[in-house]
């Protein structure tokens, strides 16, 4: 026996704000992982990629690439977190502007360890004009 969407009638509907939750979740787990393998483990950080890289396997792994990596996992924080806001039933804007609050200060801690202080400064404008577009304000 099929559904109105097609499905089979023996399919449980998933539920979508617990899996949007589940998976910001994870993302923040991973970005901050990849945090904190950048700023307080550079070598296990290189390893890995050594491991998944066409480098060659004498090859350094510069402040650069910490720096990137940082950037990464950063980016992947503040994903998860609005995901995972969503999840919970947050208005987006309000969600996407407690995601980039979040990237924000996992950035630019990193950005602080890592010695690209000047990328922590670029962020405050960057936060304050995503601020001032997503308002906090409910929809109408």
């Amino acid at each position: 026996m099929r559904s109105a969407v097609g499905l089979s009638a023996n399919v449980r509907p998933v539920n979508e704000p617990a899996r949007l939750q589940w998976v910001g979740g994870l993302m923040v787990c991973v970005g901050m992982a990849l945090v904190l393998l950048a700023v307080a483990a550079p070598d296990t950080l290189g390893a890995l990629y050594q491991l998944y890289s066409t480098l060659p396997t004498d090859a350094a792994l510069n402040d650069a690439s910490r720096f990137g990596a940082g950037l990464f996992g950063a980016l992947t924080v503040g994903w998860g977190v609005t995901l995972h806001q969503l999840g919970r039933g947050i208005a987006v804007s309000r969600a996407a502007v407690i995601g980039a609050v979040a990237w924000f200060i996992v950035d630019s801690a990193a950005s602080i360890a890592l010695g690209f202080q000047w990328n922590a400064l670029s962020n405050v404008g960057f936060l304050a004009m995503f601020i001032v577009v997503l308002p906090w304000r409910r929809p109408r």
